[in-house]
């Protein structure tokens, strides 16, 4: 009797967007893909032609030689002139119309996450999390409550769009983490309609941040993914601040926010300056080693050394 064949796999896609001097935390996030036992598509995005394509694309060559690496790479170059961080939305809607449904489509999956951010989990939390709603994880300043006075502004501004802004929400999400399934692929178009209505209120989407946070659209992505999670009737998945390691709990994955870098910070001379080592650093150079390699083994070994005397000299001095 012939075996019934096992069905395709739902079509799974880890996205971010990034420029050259993210390429470090790229780099990282592969790893950290590699340690998780993902299997589906990586997908970074970035510039056209930008100077850093070549250098990683010799980089995803070499890692796709490791025996380790079960996923596939795919470069997706754009033409844009936003700041990449509001492009988010549109890349993760051309992943979903690139590839087309597999047998299992309900299950398709895109997850975008910042160039700064490594995963501390195995890759089924993920999994999970995103076949269960649209993904998402609150801010350092994970707290806004839904009477807040910039949730009354977004409720004006989402109806006059057509929207229902019905869903009361104390949290407020990052944007650096989303997550959604083919069926809840909506979910996109609302947060890009939301992004353009928001262009002029934000101060333009060819930067990061124009405005203080007293105007109710400081950051165009962030906020709008916020609005969006107000206005969307399906499911929500969501997880507190410790999701990106902001806060004590579990830590499905670290996020550097800011500067320095995990891959340009100083961690004894930080130490010494009152600052201890962060989870999300502990998770960067726990990976750095990994087959998408951007240092030699002795540059790991001095910074992971680097990182153990931060932390003795943070003990000592009792640092928050």
């Amino acid at each position: 009797m012939l075996q019934k064949a096992d069905p395709e796999p739902a079509a799974t896609t880890v996205c971010t967007l990034f420029e050259g001097n993210d390429l470090p935390g790229v780099c990282a996030l592969a790893n950290s893909l590699v340690e998780s036992g993902f299997t589906g598509v990586f997908a970074p995005g970035t510039r056209r032609g930008a100077a850093w394509v070549e250098p990683l694309r010799e980089i995803v060559a070499k890692a796709q030689a490791h025996p380790d690496v079960r996923f596939e790479v795919e470069l997706h170059e754009f033409d844009t002139e936003m700041h990449l961080t509001n492009y988010k939305p549109w890349l993760m809607k051309h992943v979903f119309d690139a590839r087309p449904p597999s047998a299992d489509a309900d299950r398709d999956a895109v997850l975008y996450f910042d160039p700064d951010i490594v995963l501390g989990v195995g890759w089924h939390f993920f999994d999970n999390w995103v076949q269960n709603g649209v993904a998402l994880a609150a801010d350092l300043n994970w707290f806004m409550p839904h009477d807040y006075p910039h949730r009354h502004v977004w409720r004006d501004h989402a109806r006059a769009l057509g929207f229902e802004p019905d869903r009361e929400l104390d949290l407020f999400f990052n944007g650096g983490f989303c997550g959604v399934t083919r069926p809840n692929a909506a979910f996109l178009d609302t947060w890009i309609t939301l992004i353009e209505s928001a262009a002029e209120a934000a101060g333009g989407l060819d930067v990061f941040r124009a405005k203080r946070r007293d105007a109710p659209f400081q950051s165009a992505n962030q906020d709008t993914l916020n609005v969006a999670a107000m206005c969307w009737p399906g499911r929500l998945s969501t997880v507190g601040p410790d999701g990106m390691a902001f806060a004590p709990g579990y830590h499905p994955m670290g996020h550097a926010l800011g500067r320095p870098k995990p891959w340009t910070r100083n961690y004894t001379m930080t130490a010494l300056r009152g600052k201890k080592p962060r989870v999300v650093d502990s998770l960067y150079w726990k990976v750095a080693d990994g087959p998408f390699e951007m240092y030699s083994p002795g540059r790991v070994r001095r910074k992971r050394l680097d990182l153990s005397f931060g932390k003795a000299v943070s003990r000592l001095l009792g640092s928050s």
